[in-house]
């Protein structure tokens, strides 16, 4: 799920499949509109995607279904595009509840 400062797409969809609090995991669907950019950012823990539907363009390589991103924790990544959208299966890891 996109955080920090840039503005989330008002067509940006999010559909949380999972979340556990306790171990710090969330799985969810996202859908990105076409045309829709994520800048450059990091996350604190790691995150991966596999692509179910359209393309995710990042760092000169263009993600199509069934392809996988995997991002470690405190690691630039990005900036990711979907000229044409797309829908990503996504597993997010963050910081557990204490």
């Amino acid at each position: 799920m996109p955080t920090g400062a840039h503005k989330i797409h008002p067509n940006l969809k999010i559909k949380v499949l999972m979340r556990d609090d306790k171990q710090g995991q969330v799985a969810a669907l996202v859908k990105f509109p076409p045309g829709y950019v994520e800048p450059v950012h990091e996350h604190v823990t790691s995150h991966c995607v596999t692509v179910i539907e359209g393309e995710q363009h990042v760092a000169g390589k263009v993600l199509k279904k069934g392809d996988f991103h995997y991002a470690p924790p405190n690691t630039k990544h990005g900036p990711f595009s979907y000229p044409v959208g797309g829908i990503v299966f996504a597993v997010y890891r963050f910081p557990p509840a204490v």
